[in-house]
Protein backbone atom coordinates (compact mmCIF):
# COMPACT_ATOMS: atom_id res chain seq x y z
CA UNK A 1 0.00 0.00 0.00
CA UNK A 2 1.18 3.51 -0.71
CA UNK A 3 0.10 6.65 1.09
CA UNK A 4 0.83 10.26 0.29
CA UNK A 5 0.23 13.26 2.47
CA UNK A 6 0.42 16.95 1.62
CA UNK A 7 0.72 19.38 4.53
CA UNK A 8 0.28 22.61 2.61
CA UNK A 9 -3.14 23.06 4.25
CA UNK A 10 -1.69 22.82 7.76
CA UNK A 11 -1.89 25.96 9.90
CA UNK A 12 0.89 26.80 12.34
CA UNK A 13 -1.46 26.68 15.33
CA UNK A 14 -2.40 23.08 14.45
CA UNK A 15 1.21 21.86 14.25
CA UNK A 16 1.41 20.13 17.66
CA UNK A 17 -1.83 18.23 17.08
CA UNK A 18 -0.53 17.19 13.67
CA UNK A 19 2.77 15.93 15.12
CA UNK A 20 0.85 13.86 17.70
CA UNK A 21 -1.36 12.47 14.92
CA UNK A 22 1.69 11.50 12.87
CA UNK A 23 3.30 9.79 15.86
CA UNK A 24 0.19 7.65 16.41
CA UNK A 25 -0.16 6.97 12.69
CA UNK A 26 3.49 5.89 12.57
CA UNK A 27 2.85 3.30 15.30
CA UNK A 28 -0.05 1.85 13.32
CA UNK A 29 1.72 1.88 9.95
CA UNK A 30 4.82 0.16 11.34
CA UNK A 31 2.77 -3.05 11.50
CA UNK A 32 2.16 -3.05 7.74
CA UNK A 33 4.22 -3.10 4.57
CA UNK A 34 3.58 0.43 3.40
CA UNK A 35 5.28 3.37 1.84
CA UNK A 36 4.18 6.76 3.11
CA UNK A 37 5.30 9.92 1.37
CA UNK A 38 4.73 13.09 3.35
CA UNK A 39 5.58 16.47 1.90
CA UNK A 40 6.49 19.51 3.97
CA UNK A 41 7.45 22.95 2.76
CA UNK A 42 10.67 23.96 4.49
CA UNK A 43 10.10 27.66 3.94
CA UNK A 44 6.89 27.48 6.02
CA UNK A 45 8.41 25.90 9.14
CA UNK A 46 11.28 26.63 11.49
CA UNK A 47 14.04 24.11 12.19
CA UNK A 48 12.38 22.75 15.38
CA UNK A 49 9.27 21.84 13.39
CA UNK A 50 11.33 20.03 10.77
CA UNK A 51 13.01 18.05 13.57
CA UNK A 52 9.51 17.02 14.74
CA UNK A 53 8.94 15.62 11.26
CA UNK A 54 12.18 13.65 11.13
CA UNK A 55 11.56 12.13 14.56
CA UNK A 56 8.25 10.66 13.36
CA UNK A 57 9.64 9.23 10.13
CA UNK A 58 12.20 6.60 9.25
CA UNK A 59 14.06 9.11 7.12
CA UNK A 60 13.55 12.42 5.37
CA UNK A 61 14.59 13.57 1.92
CA UNK A 62 15.44 17.25 1.95
CA UNK A 63 16.28 19.33 -1.08
CA UNK A 64 18.95 21.90 -0.29
CA UNK A 65 20.83 23.96 -2.83
CA UNK A 66 19.26 21.93 -5.63
CA UNK A 67 20.47 18.57 -4.25
CA UNK A 68 18.49 15.89 -2.45
CA UNK A 69 19.85 14.67 0.89
CA UNK A 70 18.67 11.70 2.93
CA UNK A 71 18.50 12.32 6.68
CA UNK A 72 17.89 9.21 8.76
CA UNK A 73 16.15 9.13 12.10
CA UNK A 74 19.11 8.29 14.37
CA UNK A 75 16.90 6.68 17.03
CA UNK A 76 15.40 4.29 14.49
CA UNK A 77 18.81 3.60 12.99
CA UNK A 78 20.21 2.65 16.42
CA UNK A 79 17.21 0.42 17.08
CA UNK A 80 17.68 -1.34 13.73
CA UNK A 81 21.38 -1.84 14.51
CA UNK A 82 20.56 -3.34 17.92
CA UNK A 83 18.01 -5.69 16.39
CA UNK A 84 20.55 -6.87 13.81
CA UNK A 85 23.10 -7.43 16.57
CA UNK A 86 20.63 -9.50 18.63
CA UNK A 87 19.66 -11.54 15.56
CA UNK A 88 23.35 -12.29 14.96
CA UNK A 89 23.87 -13.31 18.59
CA UNK A 90 20.94 -15.72 18.45
CA UNK A 91 21.91 -17.11 15.06
CA UNK A 92 25.56 -17.69 16.00
CA UNK A 93 24.84 -19.06 19.48
CA UNK A 94 26.03 -22.54 20.43
CA UNK A 95 22.71 -23.01 22.23
CA UNK A 96 19.51 -24.16 20.56
CA UNK A 97 17.16 -21.16 20.65
CA UNK A 98 13.50 -21.41 19.66
CA UNK A 99 10.82 -18.74 19.92
CA UNK A 100 7.12 -19.46 20.13
CA UNK A 101 3.91 -17.51 20.27
CA UNK A 102 1.93 -17.63 23.51
CA UNK A 103 -0.12 -20.53 22.19
CA UNK A 104 3.07 -22.58 21.63
CA UNK A 105 3.41 -22.16 17.86
CA UNK A 106 7.05 -22.11 16.78
CA UNK A 107 7.89 -18.75 15.20
CA UNK A 108 11.67 -19.04 14.77
CA UNK A 109 14.70 -21.17 15.57
CA UNK A 110 18.42 -20.78 15.11
CA UNK A 111 20.86 -23.07 13.26
CA UNK A 112 21.87 -24.90 16.46
CA UNK A 113 18.21 -25.76 17.16
CA UNK A 114 17.97 -27.21 13.64
CA UNK A 115 21.00 -29.40 14.42
CA UNK A 116 19.80 -30.47 17.88
CA UNK A 117 16.22 -31.32 16.88
CA UNK A 118 16.86 -32.47 13.31
CA UNK A 119 14.24 -30.24 11.69
CA UNK A 120 14.87 -27.51 9.17
CA UNK A 121 13.32 -24.11 9.76
CA UNK A 122 10.89 -24.67 6.87
CA UNK A 123 9.73 -27.99 8.35
CA UNK A 124 9.08 -26.72 11.87
CA UNK A 125 7.77 -23.15 11.57
CA UNK A 126 4.09 -22.95 12.43
CA UNK A 127 4.09 -26.27 14.28
CA UNK A 128 3.35 -26.58 18.00
CA UNK A 129 6.37 -26.74 20.33
CA UNK A 130 5.06 -30.08 21.58
CA UNK A 131 6.50 -31.70 18.47
CA UNK A 132 9.97 -31.23 20.00
CA UNK A 133 9.21 -32.38 23.52
CA UNK A 134 9.37 -35.84 24.97
CA UNK A 135 5.91 -36.83 26.19
CA UNK A 136 7.21 -36.96 29.76
CA UNK A 137 7.90 -33.18 29.75
CA UNK A 138 4.71 -32.03 28.02
CA UNK A 139 2.91 -31.02 31.24
CA UNK A 140 5.94 -29.10 32.52
CA UNK A 141 6.19 -27.12 29.30
CA UNK A 142 2.48 -26.27 29.38
CA UNK A 143 2.86 -25.04 32.98
CA UNK A 144 5.84 -22.92 31.96
CA UNK A 145 3.89 -21.36 29.08
CA UNK A 146 1.02 -20.51 31.44
CA UNK A 147 3.47 -18.93 33.85
CA UNK A 148 4.94 -16.79 31.06
CA UNK A 149 1.45 -15.69 29.96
Amino acid sequence: MRLTEDTFWLKKEDWNDFVNYEEELGKILSNYKMIALCTYFLNRYKTDKIIDVIINHQFALIKRNGKWERIENSKRKKTDERIKMLVNIVELSNDAIITTSLDGTITSLNKKAEQVYGYSTQEILGKHIGILEPAILLEETEELVELVK
